[in-house]
């Protein structure tokens, strides 16, 4: 628990007993810093470890062939891609937006 100084405040409540009262303080941190400190002395109990697909970079890698989904790394069909049919939009010039007033 953080206390925010060696000096407690000793007070009397409204029961009549005398209690220790640490003062509220808030705390702020430099995640970078605060990562290493914690990867230095191997607290890694603390440490969140997010994984995520780079999306963009992996989608560039697939090719559809014959209906399934490709990673050309491997030839491999790709678990977790769904292919989604879109309605092709007809833009035409001809047709004109009506206003409404």
């Amino acid at each position: 628990m953080y206390q925010a100084s060696g000096k407690d405040e000793l007070q009397t409540v409204n029961t009549g007993k005398n209690c220790r009262v640490v003062p509220e303080v808030e705390l702020s941190y430099d995640e970078a810093k605060l990562l290493y400190w914690l990867r230095q002395r191997n607290i890694g109990e603390f440490i969140i470890t997010i994984r995520k697909v780079d999306w963009d970079k992996f989608k560039k890698q697939l090719v559809l062939k014959d209906g399934q989904i490709i990673y050309s790394g491997t030839g491999e069909t790709v678990d977790g891609v769904t292919m989604l049919n879109r309605q092709s939009e007809h833009k035409s010039s001809h047709h004109k937006r009506e206003e409404v007033n």
